[in-house]
């Protein structure tokens, strides 16, 4: 997990070229697993009990977000080679890391919100209709 997190902004290079940040942007060059470990929501669950939790994620291809738009045919022999397999390659590891939390929320018998947006990807257009449905209740706590 420190490892992946160190070398994470790396998949930013794509998009955004030398604009990107580096290795260890997030927390160093040097992956500190009980620095990491108080950041693991699933090594933490209990402390997410009577909390309100809102989490969305997309489930569309990480091609989209490379920005591969205009190249369906690519894109459609890529998905029908991952539907062979039963899968879908979405929003890199956010889809699953999402999915495996509310699952421990789930186990842990703790309250939450959690949906798939159907062939989102992990960009501005899920992030400001993810802000927009969940600012209501932002705004409730905030106001407690």
């Amino acid at each position: 997990m420190g490892t992946l997190i160190m070398v994470s902004p790396l998949g930013d290079v794509p998009r955004y070229g030398l604009n990107a940040n580096g290795p260890g942007a997030i927390w160093g060059l040097e992956p500190y697993p009980e620095i990491a470990h108080g950041y693991n929501p699933l090594a933490n669950i209990e402390a997410y009990r009577d909390k309100r939790i809102f989490l969305r994620t997309g489930n569309g291809p990480l091609l989209d977000l490379l920005g591969f738009d205009g190249m369906d045919d690519l894109i459609g022999e890529y998905q029908e080679r991952l539907d062979q397999f039963g899968m879908d390659l979405q929003e890199n590891v956010v889809m699953h890391t999402q999915t495996a939390f509310s699952n421990a929320l789930s186990d842990a018998g703790i309250e939450h919100d959690f949906r798939v947006d159907d062939g989102e990807t992990h960009e501005w257009g899920l992030w400001n209709r993810s802000f927009a449905e969940d600012l209501p209740g932002m705004l409730e706590v905030l106001n407690s």
